[in-house]
């Protein structure tokens, strides 16, 4: 079974949440929020968080340092956080900064469902900075670009750097894995360009649409070793 922590919810929202949720074969974990979470989060890989936003005093700050931490089990986690109307503008601004989804507290349960089966399904990020270089026409000249990566997934990748890239358009990279000798060479449609303001870079997010076999299953073994939770 798959289990979810929710923490810091107003139990008027966590206990139907629970509910629908284990009706649907996940296991639940409700927490009153307090310094006892994080050292759950050390303990447990999560499959998904739900947590209020703000909590009180500087909670979600440790929260969400404690979730992210290297120590953590649940570090790759998905995070969803849950704010009242008057916080949704600030919650959202840190998505691409450790939160992946934001919900009012007022939305229905099969919305906050719908996002946490995004969550659940979406190939787990692993924070990867790295350069890669990224090819592609512009104003029918090829260019390459030399840019960064911010995190992996084995579907795909966000890039910081060639701002000139628009959804729709297919680049082939190369992307250094670590210290492997072989760079990582395939084809990739940009999916979206990110937020600056939201998510603190100029770049695109893509999706590989073209990578060999043999780089895929590279790239698979790479990021189980990398999601591994590191000893404290």
């Amino acid at each position: 079974m798959l289990e979810i922590l929710i923490t810091g919810l107003d139990e008027q929202l966590a206990a139907p949440l629970a509910g629908a949720l284990e009706m649907r074969s996940y296991a639940v974990r409700c927490e009153t929020w307090e310094d006892a979470v994080l050292d759950t989060l050390e303990r447990i890989p999560f499959r998904a968080i739900v947590s209020r936003y703000p909590l009180p005093g500087a909670g979600f700050g440790i929260l969400l340092s404690a979730v992210r931490s290297r120590a953590s089990a649940s570090r790759n986690t998905g995070l969803m956080l849950v704010a009242p109307g008057s916080d949704l503008e600030a919650a959202r601004g840190l998505i691409g900064r450790g939160v992946n989804r934001v919900v009012c507290e007022t939305d229905s349960i099969e919305t906050i469902l719908t996002g946490l089966h995004e969550l659940l399904t979406a190939p787990p990020r692993v924070p990867f900075v790295a350069p890669t270089r990224i090819s592609l026409e512009f104003g029918g000249e090829a260019v390459s670009v030399l840019c960064q990566t911010e995190n992996l997934s084995a579907s795909g990748m966000l890039v910081r750097g060639c701002t000139n890239c628009r959804p729709g358009m297919r680049v082939s990279f190369q992307l250094q894995l670590g210290a492997e000798e072989e760079p990582l060479e395939g084809m990739a449609e940009i999916a979206r360009t990110t937020n600056p303001e939201r998510e603190g870079l100029r770049g695109f997010g893509a999706r590989f649409i073209g990578l060999s076999e043999a780089d895929r299953e590279r790239l698979q073994a790479w990021l189980e070793r990398a999601s591994e939770p590191i000893a404290s």
